[in-house]
């Protein structure tokens, strides 16, 4: 383990950091995160696609489970 970047990491955590440089940090966090996010999805396509239920070809709403249909219709659904 090199104790020389681990000082220099522990100085960089505990120093005060500039707007600019907090703004710069958050930039980086956010497209890392957006990158995650398009990557898990294209990973987990074709199991979202498995998991639709095929609806009816009415008006496209589902039925909510655990409420009689009659409900729905009084509700505008």
């Amino acid at each position: 383990m090199n104790t020389g970047n681990l000082i220099y990491q522990l100085y960089q955590a505990e120093r005060t950091k500039s707007a600019a440089e907090q703004r710069r940090i958050d930039d980086r966090h956010g497209e890392l995160a957006a990158t995650l996010a398009r990557r898990w999805r294209r990973i987990t396509a074709p199991l979202r696609s498995l998991r639709r239920p095929a609806y009816p070809a009415g008006d496209g709403v589902p039925s909510v489970p655990g409420q009689p249909e009659s409900c729905l219709a009084r509700s505008g659904r």
